[in-house]
């Protein structure tokens, strides 16, 4: 008689290890967008961008 194949481990197992990978990293994708977002580099350029210090218009009265 022929023996049949061990399997390595159980499927049970798998899908446990196949869903905590998927778990852990959508956790560390938020963790990281809101580190970005929190982090006071990026609140600094965040605030240089919205700076209206940069649009400053000199205008002259004209008399018409």
């Amino acid at each position: 008689m022929r023996r049949q194949a061990e399997k390595p481990g159980n499927a049970g197992d798998l899908t446990k290890i196949l869903v905590g990978g998927i778990v852990t990293g959508i956790a560390l994708a938020i963790g990281g967008e809101a580190w970005a977002w929190i982090s006071p580099m990026k609140r600094r350029e965040r605030a240089a961008e919205l700076d209206d210090s940069d649009f400053d218009v000199d205008f002259e009265e004209v008399d018409g």
